[in-house]
């Protein structure tokens, strides 16, 4: 089974079985030092990752920032706009969110992902520069692999990681990483910031190659044209 289609089935009832019993004490302490870590504040811009039917983005909303929630499963992008939180059906893997924000939250989806570095990459993509993102991970441990059969009892293959792995796809999605932190016996919390990329040679010269292709379109050869193009480009006669 599709884990987008297992959650969709899910919606209603997801909260109430997340936040209770055992696995809800786990999601306790999980939930505690996520938030801490992600430190939000009010009027940044949040991305919740795998928002499900919004246990993070509400708290995110309390916070007074603007959480924004992604999910593959549509039911929960649904219920997370019955709580008046802003939304989409969208898979981090094949596409980008169109806005940019302060920070972003993983909270239990990169296993369900066939390739989480594309994945982590893509939201690097939708960060600031120096942009925060936390993501929960469950870890290669006994309580994570018998989290793993957890879901293969319904159907779905989830992966584990160790630290080595997270900080590698980190690394390589242009992340530096801050601290990560074992929340549980089946989970850790990491924390990175996404590195402000210094232009290369390479892209200095394709800006000179595009400044004097743009010159020679518009017949800019003196400072008067030069004027005369801004003035164009501000709409002035």
């Amino acid at each position: 089974m599709k884990a987008s289609d297992y959650f969709d089935k899910k919606a209603h009832e997801y909260e109430h079985e997340r936040s209770s019993g055992f696995i809800g004490s786990f999601v306790k302490k999980e939930e505690v030092i996520a938030l801490a870590l992600l430190d939000p504040k009010p009027d940044e811009g949040i991305l919740d990752v795998g928002c499900g039917s919004g246990h993070y983005t509400l708290k995110i909303k309390e916070s007074g920032a603007h959480p924004f929630g992604i999910d593959m499963a549509p039911a929960m992008v649904e219920r997370l706009g019955e709580q008046g939180i802003p939304g989409e059906v969208l898979d981090i893997e094949e596409r980008v969110p169109k806005k940019v924000f302060d920070k972003a939250l993983c909270g239990g989806a990169l296993e369900f992902m066939k390739d989480p570095g594309k994945g982590i990459s893509h939201i690097g993509k939708a960060l600031k520069n120096n942009g925060i993102f936390v993501a929960i991970y469950p870890r290669r441990s006994l309580g994570g692999f018998l989290y793993k059969m957890f879901h293969l009892s319904h159907g779905i293959e989830i992966k584990l990681f160790s630290r080595e792995m997270m900080k590698g796809m980190l690394l390589g999605s242009g992340f530096r990483v801050v601290d990560d932190v074992k929340a549980d016996a089946i989970a850790n919390v990491v924390k990175a910031i996404k590195k402000v990329r210094t232009p290369s040679p390479d892209d200095f010269e394709k800006i000179v190659n595009f400044g004097v292709k743009f010159a020679r379109e518009k017949g800019i050869s003196s400072e008067k044209d030069v004027e005369r193009v801004i003035h164009e480009a501000r709409g002035v006669q």
